[in-house]
């Protein structure tokens, strides 16, 4: 790449850049700690965070070099120590182990938070449905069927967020400045190695979803775990894109205006995050001594899992299929409620126990009881859920803006047994 073209030139990164370089020369103002002291201080945390800028800075571009040729891209919701480590890797160890690195990174937890970041964009929000069912088929190993699945809905939800053309359609506008993903090295790369032409078929195996040669069945042996992993990394990717695309596309090009007392609130803020993540740890069940627990989400402390747990059972238990929607991560219409919650109220519930597996999750189990045929059948579950902001993004639970909300696909088998 030339310099022009690198994302350590985007105005933002430019911008943190002039302000370290700023902060570093008030620091050398001699006798600055005595003069003001708050200064002094603000800079010094401020600069304690250059190594990781360098990183930030580095790091997209180095990873583009390598990998977006062989179908990845760097993107603004990806974890830069992923990147920096599939950077190593490549070099140390090579292509095969970096990618399966990389592969492995797409976990169900990785999945999850990416659905839960679609929630907040209509356009992705509609195809959540589908995009669900493919996320059960890549976990269970169902890569020839999530992976046509994926490069379908990606052309689509590009095609009505632009209002012009989809994903792999020739002049997709998939750059915007000051972005990541949309950087004209990311998704634009992206692209056109996912469209070349295949015309010949293939029964090797592949490593890249190449839409024409899969869609036409001309790519015979992409059901694999990188290509799917792949598909999922573009769809993530271009949610960032969405999002750069709406907010800066039709807006005049302007210097951003980001300086040291902006950064510093930034880091302030992202701070307080990391501190009450560290300082999360999982609750005892010895201390829970309310539990287990008949007594419905009034015998259950308020803003808890299992007290919006107890909630939703007893809007079930009440057929309110409103309600039961308003308790779900991704919210659903009353009459689909009614389909799969309806005729099948539980009589009774008790909440047994909690395991609390991350700052915005925890599992609950329950006990149901359903009346059928004459008979009362108890049938015992796992609900998991997740703590969110009033968008739909996770919030560790130390923060009081946040609200409980369930993942429906915990609740399919107690539903349906």
């Amino acid at each position: 790449m030339d310099k022009k073209s690198k994302i350590s030139d985007n105005a933002s990164l430019k911008e943190l850049d002039n302000a370290f370089k700023i902060a570093k020369t008030i620091s050398k103002i001699p006798l600055i700690k005595h003069i003001s002291p708050r200064i002094h201080d603000a800079l010094s945390e401020f600069l304690e965070g250059e190594s990781q800028f360098s990183k930030l800075k580095e790091t997209p571009d180095n990873f583009n070099d390598i990998f977006s040729k062989l179908g990845w891209v760097a993107y603004e919701s990806i974890s830069l120590d992923v990147m920096a480590t599939a950077v190593d890797l490549y070099t140390t160890e090579g292509k095969d182990v970096a990618e399966n690195y990389l592969a492995d990174t797409y976990d169900e937890d990785t999945i999850r938070i990416g659905l839960m970041r679609f929630s907040g964009h209509k356009h992705f929000k509609k195809r959540l449905r589908l995009l669900k069912l493919a996320e059960i088929d890549y976990l269970e190993g169902r890569y020839h069927a999530c992976v046509p699945l994926l490069l379908s809905l990606l052309d689509g939800v590009v095609d009505d967020t632009s209002g012009r053309v989809g994903f792999f359609a020739q002049g997709s506008d998939l750059v915007v400045r000051d972005s990541i993903a949309a950087h004209e090295t990311g998704l634009t790369v992206l692209a056109e190695i996912m469209t070349k032409t295949r015309r010949k078929t293939n029964e090797n195996p592949c490593s890249i979803p190449y839409r024409n040669g899969i869609l036409h069945g001309k790519d015979l042996a992409f059901d694999n775990k990188i290509v799917a992993a792949k598909c999922w990394a573009a769809f993530f990717a271009t949610r960032n894109w969405a999002e750069s695309y709406e907010k800066l596309k039709n807006e005049p090009e302007v210097e951003e205006e980001y300086g040291l007392k902006e950064y510093l609130a930034d880091r302030v803020a992202t701070k307080k995050i990391q501190d009450a993540i560290a300082a999360w740890r999982p609750r005892n069940m010895v201390d829970l001594d309310y539990l287990p627990s008949c007594g419905g989400s009034s015998s259950l402390p308020e803003n808890t899992p299992e007290h919006a747990v107890a909630q939703l059972l007893e809007y079930w238990q009440k057929q309110s299929f409103q309600l039961i929607c308003n308790m779900f991560v991704y919210p659903r219409k009353a009459v689909q409620a009614k389909n799969d919650y309806g005729g099948n109220a539980p009589i009774s519930f008790k909440v047994l126990s909690v395991e609390d597996t991350a700052p915005a999750i925890t599992k609950v189990q329950v006990e149901i009881s359903f009346q059928k045929e004459n008979k009362t059948i108890n049938e015992k579950g796992l609900i998991i859920t997740n703590y969110l902001d009033s968008e739909g993004n996770p919030l560790v639970r130390s923060d009081p803006d946040g609200k409980w909300k369930v993942m429906e696909g915990s609740l399919y088998n107690l539903a349906n047994f």
